[in-house]
């Protein structure tokens, strides 16, 4: 199934699988350039274990993000891994390294099969061994970023790190931060010359640092004297500086008058106690203290805490301690304790008696429960150790924190559990390779499954979970687009299934439907998505009814079948309105659905506000076809509207996101639409530029190709009307057609046909692509496809009043009378009624180049009125009424 999680949710919830991304530099963060020098210095001298080791605040993980973008930089693969207490056991911590090496881009596939990462099988030393190895043997260089090394504290991690700084070689480094020095930093690398370090005053920012983040207040600039007191007030601690540097921001004096600060724990807890805390009193301070627990607040849930409801007034009032307090949303609803004052009021609450800690978080657990923010509400349970509690809610709630689209919040909660609570409860792993599925990243599914199954190697597991394992196994293989080999697996189990938990059913059912969607058979494929139960209300089978009835839809839409999508979609639209809050994924996908529909119904305008609002959810996408198709029909709308600068960027954007998660007929449909719409506007350096990206597509061998193989061939055929080779052109279409033809792709047979016809029409056959067009024409049997045919009016105008005019067939003169209603094509020959000025020559310039009228105005130094009026008069004189037009008469004529 594909999976629905946007990229702007991710940014919004701790997850699991944040561990493998390195972070972006924070806004307003100094680049540090001395640290950069260093390393490359390092790397020159053939330094393999590079440490940045230092207190908390002194900004290790935003120079180890730094690193890894320096290293990408230079064509490296950079690995990145967080780490934290909870990876306590070498098999967790390797396959983790696993994983972080594979989403860096290396194949690991062999390597992973031949050399498990299981202990027992392999020692730490030989693991190391072999994985260097492999790296060693890659054509681009490697470096393994490990955050927070200091949180390893079982011997057996330590060891497996000390075996692979061990076995670092030329192509293969291994980069670490932590709070202390390791212990894999031994002696030997040491005197072997091959530790390059980094220390906490190599990370004190210097004075040209400070400059740049020296703040205007009510004295003005602050001068170098003053940064430098500023800088030696707090050893140049990067956020103690930043803390400061904020408070004399708003301050209306130039200078903090705080006691002289040192770069220390305790120091900056004797800040925030002397020149925070130390004017609020003590019924406040406890009241702080109490809140402390929660990671975000809001008046209510203060109140209900604190049993004060003027608390959040006072604390924003309180002159220093309002600067650390951060809202969270423009309306300043939700707001947060600043990261620095938190963890030390958090000490506080630890030094409380067990009975009166437990029960403020008992107290803040509930208060979230209470208004279903069951994720934070977990939470807690576990930050207080309260497992058991936790594993309750986590049975109670977890369907509904997955159905309101908070997937990585709830793989983030299982991950925090200890490892022996997540093995005592094999469900919990089997639900973490689901939702790994449904975030889009199948490696981690396949490394939880391998250890679910290691886990049960010796003793028998539930039905229940058996038949899940085997569910999870078959959507994998969809996700994978080994189409054949998912049905193969579905088949046999399939009426072996029990009625109850009707997900399971269902998901085998819907994996069924997108297979033989795929494999263009159509009608089974409606068979088997009709079979699914597509009005549940239970949250866990929500996700399964909406992909069925989103491949009713898909199944419609290709079979131009006007009736049946007009009555499927306000199915879908009535059975979400009766859902309790349809997450947020889920609302976007059904709007992305809506803005097709809006484009076949010839709405331009409604189609581009449909796109726009649901544009995040077409980011996360998994499954290929549809991504391709809903892309392709989004960047034609932004064209026929005029806006060719969009339309071009929308599909660049998505095939770099094809080509970052492999999948090529993606790749190959979006990347033959670029070329398609570039040429049309005479968009040599993009034709090129995809040209260069087709010609790196990864090999297909290992996927079931079958009908679906239609969308590769369709980005070839494109491929060839780039270098303008319409002989072969013509056989790769004429054999896709009939492909389509065979499997009832009547939409993608109609669009191929009129491509075809723009291919035989460049080539100066207009008979051909006359009869190409009239097939297309009739293939439309339901007229479902006329802003599809409309859209090329530009390239085929002239054809189509022949047509109307001239052709035999009253089917088809009426078919074009329809067609053509309202509309009045030029013909393609006509020449402009008088010369364009000077000035409205620079603005066809600029036009034929794809810019916006804004972009326009900036390049000519004109206001966009004055664009728009130099518009107006082109479009006279060339008889047309779109930019479209425009640019295909320029691109003719000038």
């Amino acid at each position: 199934m594909p999976a629905l999680v946007t990229d702007n949710l991710a940014a919004q919830h701790p997850m699991a699988t944040i561990k493998l991304l390195a972070p972006q530099p924070p806004q307003g963060w100094v680049r540090r350039q001395y640290v950069m020098s260093r390393f490359d210095q390092g790397i020159k001298l053939g330094r393999q274990v590079f440490l940045v080791t230092a207190p908390a605040g002194y900004g290790k993980t935003t120079v180890l993000g730094e690193i890894s973008e320096h290293l990408l930089a230079q064509h490296w693969h950079a690995a990145w891994l967080h780490l934290d207490a909870s990876d306590s056991s070498a098999h967790i911590l390797r396959l983790y390294i696993l994983a972080s090496l594979k989403h860096a881009g290396i194949e690991l596939n062999d390597f992973a099969e031949e050399r498990l990462s299981n202990p027992r099988q392999a020692s730490a030393s030989q693991f190391a061994a072999s994985l260097s190895e492999h790296l060693h043997h890659q054509a681009s260089p490697t470096a393994l970023i490990l955050d927070d090394t200091h949180e390893l504290h079982s011997e057996e991690t330590i060891q497996e790190l000390a075996a692979l700084a061990k076995h670092t070689n030329n192509k293969f480094i291994l980069i670490s931060g932590s709070r202390i020095e390791p212990a894999f930093a031994t002696a030997k690398i040491k005197s072997q010359g091959r530790l390059h370090q980094v220390t906490a005053e190599e990370l004190q920012f210097s004075l040209n640092e400070a400059k740049q983040l020296s703040p205007q207040t009510a004295t003005g600039q602050l001068s170098d004297d003053e940064l430098q007191q500023l800088l030696h007030k707090t050893s140049g601690w990067p956020a103690l500086f930043n803390m400061a540097i904020e408070i004399t921001r708003q301050s209306s004096h130039s200078q903090i008058t705080a006691n002289q600060l040192k770069g220390s724990s305790q120091d900056i807890a004797n800040y925030l106690k002397e020149e925070v805390l130390s004017s609020v009193d003590s019924t406040l301070r406890k009241a702080l203290r109490n809140i402390s627990l929660c990671p975000r607040l809001n008046h209510n849930l203060v109140s209900a805490i604190t049993g004060d409801d003027r608390l959040t007034q006072k604390i924003r009032q309180l002159p220093g301690l309002g600067l650390l307090i951060q809202n969270l949303d423009s309306q300043g609803y939700w707001f947060k304790i600043h990261p620095l004052l938190r963890d030390f009021l958090l000490q506080e609450v630890q030094q409380l008696e067990h009975s009166e800690r437990e029960d403020l978080y008992q107290q803040a657990s509930q208060w979230f429960s209470s208004h279903q923010l069951y994720a934070e509400s977990i939470d807690l349970l576990i930050s207080n150790q309260q497992h058991e509690q936790a594993l309750e809610q986590l049975s109670l709630y977890g369907n509904d924190i997955i159905g309101k689209g908070e997937i990585y919040s709830f793989l983030s909660l299982i991950r925090r559990l200890p490892e022996g609570v997540v093995r005592s409860q094999p469900q919990l792993l089997l639900q973490q390779a689901w939702h790994h599925l449904l975030v889009n990243d199948v490696s981690l599914c396949d490394l939880v499954l391998e250890e679910f199954r290691e886990l049960f190697t010796q003793q028998p597991i539930t039905n229940f979970s058996h038949d899940n394992l085997r569910a999870i196994e078959i959507t994998r293989d969809v996700f994978q687009e080994r189409y054949n080999k998912a049905i193969e697996k579905a088949l046999p189990i399939l009426d072996k299934l029990p009625s109850e938990p009707a997900f399971l059913r269902n998901t085998v059912q819907v994996d069924l439907a997108i297979c033989y969607y795929h494999l263009g058979d159509i009608q089974t494929a409606i068979n088997y998505a009709r079979q699914c139960h597509l009005s549940p209300t239970e949250t866990s089978e929500t996700y399964s009814a909406f992909y069925a009835r989103i491949t009713l839809l898909m199944c419609y839409l290709t079979l131009a079948d006007p009736t049946n999508i007009n009555r499927e979609f306000q199915s879908l639209c009535q059975w979400l309105a009766e859902l309790n809050s349809p997450s947020q994924q889920i609302q976007h996908f059904t709007q992305a659905i809506d803005a097709i529909i809006a484009y076949l119904n010839g709405d331009l305008q409604r189609a581009k506000k449909l796109f726009e609002t649901s544009r995040t959810a077409m980011k996360s996408l998994a499954d290929s076809a549809v991504l391709g198709w809903i892309a392709v029909i989004q960047s034609r709308v932004y064209f026929d509207l005029g806006e060719t600068t969009e339309a071009i960027q929308q599909l660049r954007d998505l095939l770099q996101l094809a080509e970052k998660r492999k999948t090529p007929i993606v790749q190959g449909f979006i990347s033959g639409e670029l070329i398609r719409l570039a040429q049309l506007i005479g968009d040599n350096n993009t034709v090129k530029f995809t040209l260069d990206k087709r010609q790196k597509l990864h090999p297909l061998e290992q996927k079931d190709l079958a009908s679906i193989i239609v969308y590769m061939d369709y980005g070839d055929a494109c491929a060839l009307l780039g270098r303008k080779d319409y002989a072969q052109l013509a056989v790769k279409l004429k054999k896709t057609i009939r492909h389509l033809e065979e499997a009832n792709f009547r939409f993608q047979q109609i669009d191929f046909m009129l491509t075809l016809a723009e291919g035989y029409r460049q080539a100066g056959n207009d008979d051909k692509a006359k009869l190409m067009l009239e097939q297309a024409l009739l293939t439309d049997s339901h007229c479902c496809c006329n802003q599809l045919l409309r859209s090329r009016f530009d390239t085929l105008g002239s054809l189509y009043d022949d047509i109307r005019l001239t052709s035999p067939s009253p089917i088809l003169r009426e078919r074009m009378a329809t067609l053509l209603a309202g509309y009045k094509p030029t013909p393609e020959d006509h020449q402009p009624q008088e010369p364009l000025s000077k000035a409205e020559l620079k603005v066809a310039n600029c036009l034929k180049q794809g810019m916006s009228n804004k972009a326009i105005a900036e390049n000519l130094f004109v206001s966009v009125n004055t664009v728009k009026s130099h518009l107006k008069s082109i479009y006279a004189k060339l008889n047309v009424t779109s930019r479209t037009q425009a640019i295909g008469r320029l691109n003719k004529h000038h």
